[in-house]
């Protein structure tokens, strides 16, 4: 028998393969936005978050999102305006039908692709804001270091006008923002030998210092090396999470910050040490590979105070090297 893979997902959502939250409190007291012939529809929640675990198997499936409307009677079709984070993953249709003697209908959120563990989808769906009385806005273009003073200005107007939509698209429930999360699972892939040139003027070296892979993913993990250079005077270590591309080289990646935290922790008698790497910066940072060899250059924050360059640190990869003939 050939199973019917939205209803398995349908089953699946029953008996907690996945999570979700809403915050449909949000909402209680706001009103539903009518259309010419005075029904109403509306979503339940503002927002919705769905978070599956790294062995669920998503391709093929659907997830449904459900809209109401104020009445039972008749068959009828509205637009619905669609945005999303990664159109070759997901997609959907672009209306949603009302059958006669049903005030809900079902939107399908469809995978083309399977989530990729750790890498957030998002889709946001709004009810055409036309239909129901009121104009489209749009939401401006940054000003840039060449704007003029008009610039300025319609600026400051494009943005009171969008946040005003924005507002109406929430009091009128016309919007609706589903994420979808795969935890990532972490496994041991291989060990290092980790060197830090950074606290002494002699580099301090480690051996055997785990590298983790995130399952399914070119994500890894270097295991609070800062605990095994320094054992009980390094305290706050964190890990040191990396990507690899098809050659094998190393992207770090950072905590999303202004200041691009790569990595951290504390020595009791050196201070603290935050390596950094600033996006507005990056073009003086280098990573340099030879075979399984990687060292990054960068810059760091000593003991908080400012920005100073030569936070170095290299890794050989001594087991489990992806790039191993």
């Amino acid at each position: 028998m050939k199973l019917n893979k939205s209803l398995l997902v349908a089953a699946a959502l029953l008996s907690g393969m996945l999570t979700s939250c809403s915050d449909s409190g949000y909402w209680d007291q706001a009103s539903s936005a009518e259309l010419g012939n005075g029904q109403t529809y509306s979503f339940s929640n503002k927002t919705i978050s769905y978070t599956f675990e790294g062995t669920d198997q998503l391709k093929g499936t659907d997830v449904n999102v459900t809209i109401t409307r104020g009445t039972k009677s008749g068959k009828v079709t509205i637009p619905v305006k669609v945005a999303m984070t990664d159109p070759s993953v997901i997609s959907t249709p672009d209306e949603v039908t009302f059958e006669d003697g049903s005030n809900t209908a079902l939107f399908p959120i469809h995978f083309k692709e399977e989530l990729v563990p750790g890498v957030n989808q998002a889709v946001r769906l709004t009810l055409d804001s036309k239909a129901f009385g009121f104009e489209v806005v749009e939401e401006p273009e940054p000003l840039t270091p060449q704007s003029t003073h008009e610039d300025s200005v319609a600026y400051e107007i494009q943005s009171v006008a969008y946040e005003t939509y924005q507002k109406k698209l929430e009091n009128y429930k016309l919007q609706t923002t589903i994420t979808f999360k795969k935890n990532l699972t972490w496994v041991q892939c291989g060990s290092c030998m980790f060197v830090d040139y950074t606290v002494f003027a002699d580099p301090a070296m480690a051996e055997n210092v785990p590298i983790l892979n995130g399952l399914g993913t070119n994500k890894y993990r270097i295991v609070t090396p800062w605990s095994y250079l320094y054992g009980s005077d390094c305290s706050g270590a964190t890990d040191i999470e990396f990507t690899l591309d098809e050659n094998y080289d190393m992207t770090l990646v950072t905590d999303g910050s202004a200041n691009g935290i790569v990595s951290q922790f504390t020595h009791a008698s050196e201070g603290s040490f935050v390596f950094c790497w600033p996006e507005k910066y990056a073009s003086r940072f280098t990573i340099v590979r030879q075979e399984n060899i990687y060292q990054a250059s960068m810059f760091g924050i000593w003991n908080g105070d400012g920005y100073y360059q030569g936070f170095t640190f290299a890794f050989q990869w001594t087991d489990g090297w992806p790039g191993a003939k």
